[in-house]
């Protein structure tokens, strides 16, 4: 009895250890899982210039004006004595450009009037306004230049300045000599577009980490900004309640860079002065 039952314990041993090695080889055996992340696309931030409201629509006259003579140092040229004068309006043509038609008071004059002069859109004011801060200049003198039947001048702005999207911050068209800065003529613009943002106005919320410079206050009202160094476009705008976007639609200069505050340099944060 004693053999028997001691060889069925050593059988039932030997099957128990027989199945542990099973087990473990099996677990042995077992091919490992791995586990890949999967990463997630993060799209590109857009540019802020990208951002910028797009106002203009195919069709729209979005603006007029008068071009007169304006007083200038004597020039020793004849043309300075008969400069283009005329009236002008401002449209958005099919491809969403926006030309200039000028209609002057002398009908000779289209012919020869961008080989004789300087045409430009300008943020310069001729409307008693303060002048910007920063100063842009556009040509209308471009390949697709053309003259109506009727005498009338078509200019369309060239170039791929995102931040036309909303001109309105070129305040006249100013005629010049080829070469001479000296303006002879000049026509405010008076603009037809909405504001795309109506109602804005900065608040000051106070001194903050990047944001340590000093404002301007006209009438009780913030008009512009004068940056310390190391101030950056995201804590300005915060410090005034507005968005980066809003900043840089008010200083049209700074789209070509607008990660970039001047030291020193004042920018603007009334619509009215933009």
């Amino acid at each position: 009895m004693i053999r028997v039952g001691a060889g069925r314990i050593a059988a039932a041993i030997i099957v128990g250890v027989a199945g542990m090695t099973l087990s473990a080889c099996s677990l042995l055996s077992a091919p490992a899982r791995e586990t890949t992340a999967t990463p997630t696309a993060t799209p590109d931030p857009v540019p802020l210039a990208q951002q910028l409201p797009q106002l203009l629509k195919e069709g729209q006259t979005i603006g007029s004006g008068a071009l007169r003579v304006v007083d200038h140092e004597p020039i020793d040229d004849p043309r300075a004595q008969h400069p283009l004068t005329g009236t002008l309006t401002i449209v958005v043509d099919s491809a969403r450009r926006i030309v200039v038609h000028l209609r002057p008071d002398d009908p000779a004059a289209a012919a020869t009037a961008t080989a004789d002069f300087e045409i430009l859109l300008t943020t310069e004011r001729h409307d008693g306004v303060p002048d910007p801060t920063e100063t842009l200049r556009f040509s209308l003198r471009s390949d697709l230049d053309s003259v109506t039947a009727d005498g009338e001048l078509v200019l369309p702005l060239g170039g791929d300045a995102v931040a036309l999207g909303d001109p309105t911050f070129l305040h006249s068209l100013e005629v010049s000599l080829p070469g001479d800065a000296r303006v002879l003529a000049a026509a405010p613009i008076a603009w037809t577009l909405p504001s795309p943002y109506p109602g804005l106005q900065a608040v000051d919320h106070g001194i903050a980490t990047f944001a340590h410079g000093a404002t301007t206050v006209e009438d009780g009202v913030i008009t512009g900004y004068t940056p310390n160094p190391y101030d950056t476009v995201f804590m300005v705008a915060r410090r005034f309640g507005i968005t980066e976007v809003q900043l840089l639609w008010l200083n049209p200069w700074m789209a070509g860079d607008p990660d970039q505050l001047k030291y020193g340099v004042e920018i603007n944060l009334s619509p009215a002065r933009r």
